[in-house]
């Protein structure tokens, strides 16, 4: 298991926005990474806890990425999780990863049983807490998360 700086290290085109792209400047590259570093604490806590127990395959995951499991951890009331956060969590449990082609995300190899006892509870959770007068799409967050910094700290950040 890796921890929070070693991730770091390890990724230096990682940033809050998810893996540099060419599209991306180096001012707006500098800036992300700095968010992801000194401000998302909470963020990598949050998709921590919702990596727990996570199952590891031999195979990526087909039609998966990381910023689709970032939504899913979103709808399971962890807060707004950016995909940089949820990538770096990735690493830190030791989730293999791959890139994708001209994209921030990455795919992931997790058991799809896991991943679809995940989405399935999300589904769930963004149909009965849709709070009513919300004209879009977007499920309902839940409580405020407690715990940020010390969480990711105890992975030695």
């Amino acid at each position: 298991m890796l921890t929070f700086t070693e991730v770091l290290k390890k990724t230096p085109d990682l940033s809050a926005n998810g893996i540099r792209t060419s599209r991306v400047t180096d001012a707006e590259f500098a800036e992300w990474r700095s968010d992801l570093e000194n401000n998302f604490h909470s963020q990598v806590a949050a998709a921590l806890r919702f990596l727990e127990g996570v199952q590891t395959s031999k195979a990526m995951a087909r039609m998966r990425n990381s910023y689709g499991l970032k939504h899913t951890a979103e709808s399971h009331q962890f807060g707004y999780i950016c995909n940089g956060a949820m990538i770096a969590a990735l690493l830190m449990v030791g989730v293999p990863i791959r890139r994708i082609p001209m994209s921030c995300s990455v795919q992931f190899a997790i058991e799809r049983r896991w991943l679809d006892e995940r989405a399935k509870v999300a589904r769930g959770r963004y149909l009965m807490m849709k709070p009513a007068h919300w004209p879009h799409a977007r499920p309902f967050m839940g409580p405020a998360i407690n715990a940020d910094r010390q969480m990711v700290e105890q992975f030695g950040c």
